[in-house]
This record gives structure tokens, sequence and C-alpha cells, in this order.
């Protein structure tokens, strides 16, 4: 089942905290498997995405204090042949 798992590692920018109501609904209507929220990134798995089908999905962050900062690195990967990988460059936020 694992074996064509995908994992989407989104930075998450410093001052920013994730609105986890997004990430749920995607669970519960089964677009994604799971996620998790650490430190500096979301980690979001994918359980057999559909081969050259385009997966969008949006979710909210919401600002702690007026920061201006970017995120980390985002990569996407397949769980057991991580070599197999797409990076997206960081993105820069301002809140003021």
């Amino acid at each position: 089942r694992e074996a064509n798992m995908v994992v989407i590692d989104l930075g998450l920018p410093p001052g920013f905290a994730l609105m986890t109501e997004d990430f749920d609904k995607l669970v519960a209507n089964k677009t994604i498997q799971k996620y998790t929220v650490a430190a500096r990134q979301i980690i979001v798995y994918l359980d057999k995405p559909a081969p050259r089908k385009p997966l969008e999905f949006s979710y909210r962050l919401r600002a702690k204090f007026p920061i201006k900062a970017a995120t980390p690195a985002s990569t996407v990967y397949r769980y057991y042949n991580p070599e197999i990988k797409a990076t997206a460059k960081p993105v820069a936020r301002e809140v003021k």
C-alpha cells in the first residue's frame, strides 16, 4: 500500500501558524491521506495519487505578528524512493 505513497513537505514560514481546519477538510474529503505539522514544515501524505493528474489544494496561514519572512523550500517525493523528487523555491511573505 505505501509503495505508491507520495510525501509533500511544505515549508512553513517563521511567525506563521497553520489553520489546521483546511487540512482537516482535505483528510475528510480524502484529497490527502493525512498530515503532520512540525516547527517549520507541514508534511502531507498522499496514498496512490492519480498519475499525470494535477493535484491542487489551498490552505491558510495566520501571522502571529507583523513579520517579513520566507518559507523554507517545499519538496514532493516518493515515500520509498526519495531520490524521485521536485522542489519549489522559497516564497517571501510580509505582514504589516
